[in-house]
């Protein structure tokens, strides 16, 4: 029984082992990274460069470089997921800076606000793209808290922050190892994958990911898919679980007196505050409109247009694809529109 238990025990090590291995030296989001990628990305943004090789990186911490480095403050700032993430210079006669991140929460949106209130100045004008999720407590979106301080500071919070438990708890995360292992594989293989590289110009062949210097994210996988594939990653979509909308049966009210909050908050400082709305692609809406696990969606859309009524605020856009005849060709997966599709969306809008 004895060897039994020691033999158990030295495998469980060596597991834990291999996972802090790979995660540490993997890195797959730059978490433990002490070379600072999201800040030489920053500055290459901040002095005008679009930049080529983007890795995974910590997106909220490449915000908060950002906003370290500008020095200016834009006219028109856009704050939302990744679903808003074509909006940029190609849509605005103003100075224009994306300020989105994958996942965006609620959290996101007051934290990313808080970093430009604390330079003093802030955009004229605010544009917030509204997800499905961002009232659904059981979203998953934790990753807001690489900015906790910022958003404790919109209400004056001195708290505990806990960013360090959570960074360091993913050296055993089984989700991270799988893209840790990848990037290790890449980092003893291909010395130049994960070096930042900045150009004047990105043109219209996009093989690899971009960040271009208004905060806009383009890739290949955005631009050169066929129909063919698009329907499969739709299809794929709807199979398992719907992402962040799972267990959604109402509106968390913490998270929904937040956003009035912030509302309010943006308002009462005389800045102008638009509600940007993307669709799903027909099929995915359908399902969801459909299913009375994620009808709440339909909820949303109008809580949105009734808060946005309320205060004279313009919404542009919809969950519903059908409003703007939107179909497959108009997205890239299941959840983004490509950049026709945008432009269809936008009627020549510009912010």
């Amino acid at each position: 029984m004895k060897a039994f238990i020691i033999k158990n025990l030295v495998f469980m090590i060596s597991i834990l082992f291999i996972f802090l291995f790979v995660n540490w030296f993997g890195d797959a989001a730059n978490i433990f990274s002490k070379s600072g990628v999201e800040y030489q990305i920053a500055k290459y943004l901040t002095e005008g460069y679009n930049v080529k090789n983007v890795p995974n990186i910590d997106e909220r911490k490449l915000q908060k470089n950002i906003l370290m480095l500008s020095q200016s403050v834009p006219e028109v700032i856009v704050i939302g997921s990744s679903r808003i993430k074509l909006i940029g210079s190609n849509y605005s006669d103003k100075r224009i800076f994306n300020n989105g991140v994958s996942g965006c929460s609620i959290e996101d949106m007051i934290a990313i606000y808080q970093m430009y209130k604390s330079k003093n100045d802030m955009p004229k004008k605010i544009v917030i793209g509204i997800d499905p999720w961002i009232f659904n407590k059981n979203n998953g979106q934790d990753r807001w808290k690489s900015l906790e301080r910022e958003f404790d500071s919109f209400f004056n919070i001195n708290a505990v922050h806990t960013t360090n438990w959570v960074k360091y708890g993913q050296l055993f995360s089984p989700s991270y190892f799988q893209s840790s292992l990848k990037m290790l594989q890449n980092r003893i293989f291909n010395d130049n994958h994960a070096k930042p590289i900045p150009v004047k110009n990105y043109g219209s062949k996009v093989n690899t990911v971009f960040r271009l210097n208004d905060g806009r994210r383009v890739s290949a996988k955005m631009k050169f898919v066929s129909l063919e594939e698009v329907q499969d990653r739709i299809n794929s979509y709807i199979q398992g679980e719907i992402y962040s909308l799972e267990n959604y049966n109402s509106f968390e009210k913490r998270n929904v007196q937040n956003f009035e909050m912030f509302i309010n908050r943006m308002l009462s400082e005389s800045i102008e505050v638009e509600f940007i709305m993307i669709p799903y692609p027909p099929a995915v809406y359908d399902f969801l409109a459909s299913n009375s696990k994620y009808q709440i969606i339909i909820k949303l859309d109008e809580y949105i247009r009734e808060v946005a009524q309320s205060h004279n605020i313009v919404v542009t856009g919809g969950l519903n694809p059908a409003r703007f005849s939107l179909s497959n060709k108009h997205f890239y997966d299941g959840m983004h529109l490509n950049e026709n599709g945008l432009s269809i969306l936008l009627k020549g809008k510009f912010f």
